[in-house]
């Protein structure tokens, strides 16, 4: 059911609920278990300058628009939103045309009995020109939790002479930084709030999803991949963000170009597994993580 709890949308089937903000922007403010801890996180008081006013992540999960520039990325976006009610557990929100001329709009179901959330982000081009642009899907979690993201299956040498996917670093990234943690199988990042200076990788993610550990509980996040588009960040569909203790997981649909009033879609589908302790072995885990993954459904690409 739905139901209104003070600024917020509160959708839950009476295992989990979803929070949903109505005047601070496009935002989901909480994902967890009913009564359970929020894997969602605030973005404290951070603010960004731009020439367009002053832009605040505030926290959650958000739709922003990539490539990331400055600045159309960071046109202000907290004005309250309309919503309407699909159903008892669905809302479909729009979000007031921002200065950079994008209107954007978020689907959010949840599962009939489980813990799962269905996003549909849309982007639609306002101004009057085409415009070349991705829907971009950022979750700002738990600065507890790790962030992981698979690596491509192992094949040898012998097997396949061409590389598997792309992988991005800025320029700040630093793989000997202690933040991360680069197995055969598995990319995990985790945030430090002694560390304040930021990380950053993107990857070409063909298995399609990612996952959050934070205790015992596990968000994964499916999404899709689409070989033959062209991604943003040299190719990346999966990104992974941290600066002392905020850690954003986020994703990306496919660059396209939009004529005037051309909308573009970008599909998450959300899971949260309780009762899911860490393995000393790598493969172990990966196998775990690819297995939760793997039960979720994904909806299929437009």
């Amino acid at each position: 059911m739905s139901t209104a709890v003070g600024d917020e949308i509160r959708l839950t089937n009476g295992l989990i609920d979803v929070g949903v903000s109505m005047v601070e922007g496009l935002r989901i403010s909480r994902y967890g278990f009913v009564e359970g801890e929020n894997l969602l996180a605030s973005a404290g008081r951070r603010s960004v300058v731009t020439p367009l006013g002053v832009w605040k992540p505030l926290g959650g999960h958000r739709l922003w628009v990539a490539p990331e520039r400055m600045p159309g990325s960071y046109a202000p976006d907290t004005l309250p939103v309309k919503s309407e009610a699909r159903s008892e557990r669905s809302v479909a929100l729009v979000q007031p045309v921002d200065g950079a001329g994008i209107e954007k709009r978020l689907d959010v179901s949840i599962g009939e009995a489980d813990a799962t959330v269905t996003l549909t982000h849309r982007i639609v081009n306002r101004t009057c020109w085409p415009i070349r642009v991705a829907p971009w899907a950022i979750s700002i979690v738990a600065g507890d939790a790790t962030a992981i993201v698979p690596q491509p299956p192992f094949r040898s040498h012998a097997d396949d002479f061409l590389p598997a996917r792309p992988i991005a670093q800025w320029a700040y990234t630093d793989f000997s930084d202690p933040r991360w943690s680069i197995g055969a199988q598995l990319i995990r990042l985790t945030p430090d709030a002694r560390r304040a200076a930021p990380q950053k990788i993107g990857v070409g993610n063909r298995s399609g999803w990612c996952a959050v550990q934070r205790d015992t509980c596990v968000y994964v996040k499916r999404f899709p991949w689409m070989p033959d588009a062209q991604y943003p960040d040299y190719g990346c569909n999966n990104e992974l963000f941290t600066a002392g203790d905020y850690l954003e997981v986020e994703t990306l649909g496919p660059l396209e170009i939009l004529e005037p009033g051309a909308e573009a879609d970008h599909t998450e589908r959300w899971g949260l597994f309780a009762d899911q302790p860490t393995s000393e072995s790598e493969s172990d885990e990966y196998r775990r993580l690819q297995m939760l993954a793997a039960s979720l459904d994904m909806p299929a690409a437009a």
